[in-house]
């Protein structure tokens, strides 16, 4: 089974009052597409690349990287819905969506939304959106109800620099993400002394295999680090039929979840110190897929990762946002000190063997038609690798990561 869970935390200190409670419309069974999907969704993944590009460079031998690039998305959507003038445009152009009308904008997000929620047995995702202000400071009214409605956010007006708040926020944390992420701050002392508002991003995902991996055929197997040390770990087999590509440089597959329109594309290339991944590249690959049968040789592991994410984001263009001297919220507060202190991003996945039973009869048929192929090609991902959770009808990237190094 393949779980995903990321809470990514915009924290802003200034002066900020929100009244009132999450919206309460229903975001189930939703499946409309927007206006220009096509062209949002080219930006989203323009952005998703960038940003993994920021954290390549900055990436140490022996690490591994895992982001939600739709979790930071949606973060930033709720702040630029404050943000006016060049503050505003630097956040937009980085998302590349800066020639989009706030009301198109803000509607793709909200379809973005209720269709991601989905509630089956196989494939569960939920995406939760908070806001947490100080109860001695005023937001204006249209910021707070534009994020209500338009992005789901649940508001809460409190004392934050209490014990009782850092209590609540882990609760909602925990509570957001199926109890996988129980804690954001051990104590008031992780917050910034003039912290007067959170905004909090929350997904989880939880899906099981189209094609579910036979636990007895997991053996132990070397994989070949990036810092040229070997680690024993388990790997998961299989020979099945998948959409599959291979070039001189790389081999890329793409593993389905059952009844869903999602996928986890593993992307093997054979020199990751001599390959750059990139929007172009990603497409090139996705156009380039065929259905065939492969035999497969996958990890089983557990990654966790964290990082402040404000360098990365200033990088590419977002920077007003973050100097008091220079930032516009002025759609959220008159008062000109408002500014984004810090944007902190925790990631966990765990990739195993474990499915449904309508996944477990389809690999018992895959495997059968395996047995009348004389040659199939084989995929063993025994070496640095990049992984994506994507989306196909909405085309957007949910997560992606680099793993160079499991132990």
């Amino acid at each position: 089974m393949k779980k995903i869970i990321t809470i990514t935390i915009m924290l802003i200190y200034v002066v900020i009052l929100l009244v009132g409670c999450g919206s309460n419309e229903d975001k189930s069974n939703f499946r409309t597409t927007p206006e220009r999907k096509s062209d949002i969704s080219d930006g989203q993944q323009k952005f998703a690349f960038d940003l993994i590009s920021e954290l390549e460079n900055d990436l140490k031998e022996n690490e591994n990287m895992f982001i939600s690039p739709m979790s930071i998305s949606i973060a930033l959507a709720m702040v630029v819905n404050g943000a006016e003038g060049e503050t505003k445009e630097e956040i937009l152009q980085t998302l590349h969506l800066n020639e989009l009308s706030d009301e198109v904008r803000n509607e793709y997000y909200k379809q973005l939304i209720m269709y991601l929620e989905n509630h089956n047995e196989d494939f569960l995702m939920s995406i939760a959106n908070s806001i947490w202000s100080d109860d001695k400071f005023e937001a204006k009214e249209p910021f707070i109800t534009e994020n209500k409605e338009m992005l789901f956010s649940e508001v809460r007006e409190q004392p934050l620099l209490t014990q009782q708040t850092v209590d609540d926020i882990n609760e909602w944390a925990s509570e957001n993400t199926n109890g996988n992420i129980e804690k954001i701050f051990d104590s008031v002392n992780d917050m910034h002394p003039e912290v007067v508002m959170y905004l909090i991003n929350a997904i989880y995902l939880k899906g099981n295999w189209e094609l579910p991996f036979n636990e007895e055929m997991t053996k132990k197997g070397t994989f070949y680090n990036v810092d040229n040390t070997e680690s024993t770990i388990d790997f998961m087999w299989q020979s099945a039929k998948y959409s599959y590509t291979e070039t001189r440089e790389l081999q890329a597959v793409r593993l389905p979840y059952a009844n869903s329109n999602a996928f986890m594309t593993i992307v093997l290339p054979k020199h990751i110190d001599k390959f750059e991944i990139n929007e172009s590249k990603w497409k090139k690959i996705n156009h380039s897929f065929d259905e065939e049968m492969i035999d497969i040789k996958m990890p089983k592991f557990t990654l966790e990762y964290e990082n402040e994410m404000s360098n990365y984001l200033k990088n590419l263009g977002i920077e007003k946002a973050f100097n008091k001297a220079q930032s516009d919220f002025s759609r959220i507060t008159d008062d000109p000190r408002f500014v984004i202190s810090r944007v902190l991003h925790n990631t966990f996945v765990e990739v195993d063997e474990k499915g449904s039973e309508a996944a477990a009869v389809t690999a018992i048929e895959a495997v059968a038609e395996s047995s009348i192929v004389t040659k199939i090609p084989e995929m063993v991902i025994n070496r640095p690798f990049y992984i994506f959770i994507h989306d196909e009808e909405f085309d957007v990237i949910l997560f992606a990561g680099r793993i160079n190094t499991i132990y």
